[in-house]
This record gives C-alpha cells, sequence and structure tokens, in this order.
C-alpha cells in the first residue's frame, strides 16, 4: 500500500516537473522572439532617424541623429546576440549595482507606459 502511494506521488511529481519544463521553455521562446522583434524595431528606428537626418540639411542636427541611430543600431545588435537568460542575468546584475537608478529608470518607464496608454 505504502508503496503504491510512493509510486502514484512519483508519477504526480514526474508530470509535474515535465509540464513546467514545457511551459518555462514556452516563455523562454516566447521572450527570445520578443527579444528579437524589439531588436527589429530598433534597427527600423535607427535606419529611419538615418533617413530623416539626411533630409534636414542642417549638419549639427544631422550629426546628432546620425549617432543616435549609430547607437540605436548598436543596442539591435546587442539584443541580437543574446537570449533571454543572458539578458536576465546582466539586468540583475546592474539592478544589484545601480538599485536607485534602476528604481528611477523603472518609475519613469511606468509613467511613460501609463500616459500612453491611456
Amino acid at each position: 500500500m505504502q508503496d503504491q502511494v510512493r509510486e502514484q506521488a512519483d508519477k504526480v511529481i514526474s508530470t509535474a516537473t515535465q509540464k513546467v519544463s514545457g511551459i518555462a521553455g514556452q516563455a523562454s521562446s516566447s521572450a527570445d522572439a520578443g527579444i528579437e522583434k524589439a531588436a527589429g524595431g530598433l534597427g527600423t528606428l535607427a535606419g529611419t532617424i538615418r533617413d530623416k537626418s539626411q533630409s534636414l540639411g542642417n549638419e549639427q542636427i544631422g550629426s546628432i541623429a546620425t549617432a543616435a541611430a549609430d547607437r540605436l543600431e548598436s543596442g539591435a545588435e546587442l539584443l541580437r546576440g543574446q537570449n533571454t537568460d543572458q539578458l536576465m542575468s546582466e539586468l540583475e546584475a546592474l539592478v544589484r549595482r545601480k538599485p536607485v537608478e534602476s528604481m528611477l529608470v523603472a518609475a519613469g518607464i511606468g509613467f511613460v507606459l501609463s500616459k500612453a496608454l491611456r
């Protein structure tokens, strides 16, 4: 009787572990797809800024816009070169090194999102 209960518990634990692993894999895949989409968006934005800066005619504004586009493109390449686990590890390390700045950035992002989603 006790062996049957133990065997049944092992089966339940095994099934639950498999389901959790599957869900975690799906979440990671979705996050990786989101990262790739964000990287694509940054690349597109960089191209748009670069195109607009050429039509402005002002050399100083053009150089600032080109520098911004370069940074956006390097950010896109950084995102493309990493997976979700790597980004989460780096983000966690950054928050540990600079907690106050991280909270201020999070509050700012939350504020902007709340205004944008109204």
